[in-house]
């Protein structure tokens, strides 16, 4: 396990906190590499994580960061439309 790095997810002209940490586990005689970032937004916590098995992880440890570099945030909920509703019979 790594120790968790301090990270910021920036939205316009704010900045919000967030931690990157890696580990590697073991299953089955294969072992895997998750690299994970929390981000805190308010009161919502979002979560990235990306597996792989840890034989290719240096081959491909660019792909996920590419990954986890994706997230953005999108409009508050407040500002999304409504949620359609079945209709009642």
């Amino acid at each position: 396990v790594t120790e968790p790095d301090e990270l910021q997810l920036k939205d316009g002209k704010e900045r919000h906190p967030g931690r990157q940490f890696a580990y590697v586990y073991s299953q089955n005689d294969r072992s895997f590499v998750v690299l994970s970032r929390v981000y805190l937004v308010g009161s919502r916590q979002y979560q990235l994580s990306t597996v792989m098995h840890g034989d290719v992880w240096e081959a491909r440890e660019a792909m996920a960061d590419k990954f986890v570099n994706s997230f953005q945030l999108v409009k508050p909920e407040s500002d999304l439309p409504p949620v359609p509703r079945k209709k009642q019979r």
